[in-house]
């Protein structure tokens, strides 16, 4: 890495931090008044999903410490911010804030692993052919 591309990263790294620490106000006022107010919570599910894409992405670079390192603190920032909109939603909100994240890992899921899935009908038939000798073995030596 250039010198000149660690001194942009570390401006861009700066910004970003700005942009994930941007809310805080808001929860402040969230924490105080013990309500979300109509608030909603998408842009802190989305925020998160995109920190957690960004770090895959990064994962398969060479010489990406600091967008890993970035987006880590983006991860730990919206998942404070979650939790603490947990904390203060109502029941309803709630729901479909769980929803909302469970469908943001099943989506992750499926774009990371895409190598693996259509491997699982392979590793099962090959689990149980060995269970199926091992039971074989284990009768005939009785």
């Amino acid at each position: 890495m250039s010198y000149l591309d660690f001194i942009f990263g570390l401006l861009g790294n700066f910004v970003s931090l700005m942009v994930f620490l941007a809310p805080v106000p808001t929860f402040i006022q969230i924490c105080k008044k013990k309500s979300t107010e109509g608030f909603q919570s998408v842009l802190y599910v989305v925020g998160l999903f995109s920190a957690m894409l960004w770090i895959y992405y990064a994962m398969l670079k060479t010489d990406t410490t600091l967008l890993i390192t970035i987006n880590s603190v983006g991860c730990f920032v919206h998942t404070a911010y979650i939790s603490f909109y947990l904390c203060y939603a109502p029941k309803s909100a709630r729901l479909h804030l769980i929803l909302f994240c469970d469908f943001d890992v099943v989506t992750l899921s499926a774009l990371v692993c895409p190598e693996i899935v259509p491997t699982l009908p392979q590793l099962v038939r090959r689990d149980n052919f060995d269970l199926q000798n091992e039971i074989h073995i284990a009768n005939n030596s009785t």
